[in-house]
C-alpha cells in the first residue's frame, strides 16, 4: 500500500505539473500576452505614466538581447543612428554577457542591463514576461521614449518586441512576417511599423536597413564593426605581449556558443601544430565553456600556447586580438570581435555548401564582415541535414578537414601580404 501511495502521489505530481505547464504555455502565447500586456498599458496610462514629449526632443530606445557576435554586428547600426540624430538620447538595452562589449560605445547615452532567465522550467516563460514588466516599470517608463527599435531579424527567442512594447514607446520598429522555413514570428503585433524582408543579406545590413523606417535615407556603410577600448583594456594586451614567447600571435577560437559549430579539437591540435612548426606564437580565446578544450590544446602543444580562455573580459579579448595577425575559429563571438578589430578571419562553419543562405548558420549572414577573411565549410552535409546542420552536435562541421583549414590561411596569407610564418 505505501508503494502505491507513493506511485499515486507521483503520478498526480506530474498531472499537476502538466496542467501548469500548458497553462503557463496558453499565458504566454503571443496572442494571450497581447490582451493582457495591453490591459497593463492602458492601466499605465491612466495612472498618468505617459506624457506628451517636448517639441523637438526625441528618445530612442535600441533593445538587442542577443549575444555577443549580434550585438557586435549592431555596431554600424548606432553609428548611423547617432549621425542621423546628433541630439537625440539613445538608449541601448542588453543581456549582462555583453554590457562588457558597449560600455564604452560612444553613440549611444546609457546601457541597460536586462536579464532574463531561459525557458527550462516551465514556470520561466511567465517569469520572462514578468519580470520585464517590471523592468519596464521600473527603467523604460520614466523616460518616456519616442521611438523603439529591434534591430532582430529572425525568431523572437529574446522577446524584444514585448519589451518594446512595455516600454511605452508610440513608435515601435522591427522585423516581421515569415522567418526561417515559413514559422511565423508570432510578435510583430507588439510592432507600429514592421518590415518585411525576405532577401538574403548580412546581418549588418539587415540592421542598417531598419533606419529608412525611421525616415532616415539609407546610409552608406562608412566603415567597418567596432569594440571600444578603454587605456585599462590597452595595457592588458601590452602585458599579454610583453610576456609572450616570441613570433606573431595567431588567435584560435575553439568554442562557438552552439555545439553543431565547434569543430573537433583534435582538428585544431592538428592546426595549432602547424601554426607554431611555422613559428606562430598562439592565443586561445573563448569563454568559460570553452575552458576544457583549450586545456587540451595547451597540454599538447606546450609553451607556444597563450590561455586566455576565462580569464579575461570581452573587451581585454578584442584588445588582445588586435595584436594578432590572424583569427581562426568557429563561428561564434570571438570570431566578430577579431573582424571589429581588423584582423583577418578563417572560419570554419559549421553550415554545408549548398545550404540555405537564410539559415541562421550561414554565413551569407554571420560570416566575418569587414576584414579579409576565408569562410571552411563541409562541401557537403552529413546524413540527415540538408538546408543546414539539424543536429545539436558536431556533425557536419567534422566534413572540415584539417588541410582545408590550412590551406585556407595559406591563401589569405598570400592576399593580405602578411609575412609571418617562416615555412
Amino acid at each position: 500500500m505505501p508503494t502505491d501511495h507513493r506511485m499515486l502521489t507521483s503520478r498526480a505530481r506530474r498531472k499537476t505539473s502538466e496542467l501548469l505547464s500548458r497553462s503557463v504555455v496558453t499565458l504566454t502565447s503571443p496572442s494571450v500576452t497581447a490582451v493582457w500586456i495591453h490591459a497593463v498599458m492602458r492601466l499605465r496610462a491612466l495612472g498618468g505614466f505617459t506624457r506628451r514629449t517636448t517639441p523637438g526632443s526625441r528618445r530612442i530606445l535600441v533593445i538587442r538581447l542577443d549575444a555577443i557576435g549580434d550585438v557586435v554586428m549592431t555596431g554600424p547600426f548606432l553609428a548611423a543612428l547617432r549621425r542621423a540624430f546628433p541630439l537625440a538620447h539613445i538608449t541601448l538595452v542588453v543581456a549582462p554577457s555583453v554590457h562588457n562589449v558597449v560600455e564604452e560605445c560612444p553613440y549611444v547615452d546609457r546601457v541597460l542591463v536586462h536579464d532574463l532567465p531561459w525557458a527550462t522550467r516551465w514556470w520561466h516563460p511567465l517569469s520572462r514576461r514578468l519580470r520585464g514588466l517590471g523592468f519596464a516599470r521600473r527603467y523604460l517608463w520614466p523616460e518616456h521614449y519616442d521611438v523603439a527599435v529591434v534591430p532582430r531579424w529572425g525568431e523572437d527567442h529574446y522577446e524584444a518586441t514585448i519589451l518594446a512594447y512595455l516600454s511605452g514607446a508610440p513608435v515601435r520598429v522591427g522585423y516581421g512576417g515569415p522567418t526561417f522555413h515559413g514559422r511565423p514570428l508570432g510578435y510583430e503585433r507588439f510592432l507600429t511599423r514592421v518590415v518585411h524582408d525576405q532577401s538574403v543579406k548580412h546581418e549588418v545590413e539587415r540592421n542598417i536597413c531598419l533606419l529608412p523606417v525611421l525616415g532616415v535615407p539609407m546610409p552608406v556603410l562608412q566603415s567597418g564593426l567596432e569594440v571600444w577600448l578603454s587605456d585599462r583594456d590597452q595595457a592588458f594586451a601590452d602585458h599579454i605581449m610583453a610576456n609572450a614567447n616570441g613570433g606573431p600571435l595567431v588567435a584560435l577560437g575553439p568554442g562557438a556558443g552552439s555545439p553543431k559549430r565547434m569543430w573537433a579539437i583534435d582538428r585544431f591540435e592538428e592546426v595549432g601544430r602547424w601554426l607554431t612548426g611555422s613559428g606562430a606564437q598562439l592565443v586561445l580565446v573563448g569563454g568559460a565553456n570553452d575552458v576544457d578544450r583549450a586545456r587540451h590544446l595547451r597540454q599538447r602543444l606546450g609553451d607556444k600556447v597563450i590561455d586566455l580562455t576565462d580569464r579575461t573580459t570581452v573587451r581585454e579579448t578584442a584588445a588582445v586580438l588586435r595584436r594578432c595577425i590572424l583569427f581562426c575559429g568557429n563561428d561564434s563571438g570571438p570570431m566578430h570581435l577579431a573582424a571589429a578589430v581588423k584582423v583577418p578571419v578563417v572560419e570554419i562553419s559549421c553550415h554545408p555548401q549548398g545550404g540555405d543562405d537564410l539559415h541562421p548558420n550561414s554565413p551569407k549572414r554571420f560570416g566575418p564582415w569587414g576584414v579579409p577573411n576565408r569562410v571552411v565549410q563541409p562541401a557537403t552535409a552529413r546524413d540527415g541535414c540538408d538546408i543546414g546542420c539539424r543536429i545539436e552536435a558536431p556533425h557536419c562541421i567534422l566534413n572540415v578537414e584539417p588541410d582545408a583549414v590550412v590551406h585556407a590561411i595559406e591563401s589569405l596569407r598570400e592576399e593580405t601580404n602578411a609575412q609571418w610564418m617562416s615555412g
